[in-house]
């Protein structure tokens, strides 16, 4: 066998050594340093983009809170207005039942005083010519 032979053993012994050397070189000259910048540059990214989420969730947070400030305040002005406008129908029915209550009581009161300033002046009319005709016979 001559793996056992002592005359190539130093033979084995330098390409032993010879081809580890070699191939730690190749992997710490080429192999590891390209590793490393991958590793270096996801590194990185992962930072940058962990930097940004954070950021994000801050923007979010912020915008979460002015926007239920401004869906509160939407809601109380939808209650305000509603309120308002309930108030104002509300109102303008009373004004319009008492126009229409004045107006019916004046056509009313009209009828009513004019009726009696008819009958008055009726009245007065028949009394001037009961007192005419009463005049008349005193004079006979």
């Amino acid at each position: 066998m001559p793996q056992l032979d002592t005359s190539t053993f130093l033979s084995q012994v330098f390409w032993f050594f010879f081809t580890f050397i070699t191939f730690y070189l190749w992997l710490s000259i080429i192999v590891l340093p390209k590793i490393k910048g991958i590793f270096l540059i996801r590194k990185t990214l992962y930072l940058y983009f962990a930097k940004l989420t954070l950021q994000a969730k801050n923007k979010k947070k912020k915008i979460d809170l002015s926007l239920s400030g401004c869906l509160k305040e939407t809601f109380e002005t939808k209650k305000y207005l509603e309120l308002k406008n309930n108030n104002s129908n509300i109102l303008n029915t009373s004004l319009i039942e008492k126009k229409k209550n004045l107006k019916l009581f004046n056509e009313e009161n009209f009828d009513y005083y004019l009726g009696n300033l008819i009958d008055n002046i009726f009245n007065n009319n028949k009394n001037i010519i009961i007192l005419k005709n009463w005049v008349y016979f005193l004079n006979k």
